[in-house]
């Protein structure tokens, strides 16, 4: 689990620094260079997990308990916020 979150946080890391250049920059230019960047961090990724699962290093089900974690803190964290955002709105 621990390999699996750290791959989800370095690529969830890579995505935000990247697309804080984009907007900061706002060029013509930024959006065929954050697709390029986005390609080359799925293969980066993909031969990483490629290399983890084939050399039978961890275990299957906690790396994808692992991967998932960043994905359920985002989901569960938006429900939150979502929801006391509509708990404030009703109060008003």
């Amino acid at each position: 689990m621990l390999l699996g979150s750290l791959i989800s946080i370095v690529n969830f890391y890579w995505l935000g620094r990247d697309l804080r250049k984009v907007f900061s920059r706002l060029a013509e230019r930024a959006t065929s260079s954050v697709m390029f960047k986005y390609y080359i961090r799925f293969v980066v990724t993909a031969v990483a997990l490629y290399f983890i699962i084939s050399g039978d290093l961890v275990d299957i089900i906690g790396l994808l308990i692992g991967l998932s974690t960043v994905v359920i803190a985002m989901v569960l964290t938006t429900v939150v916020a979502y929801s006391k955002k509509n708990c404030i709105e009703e109060v008003e």
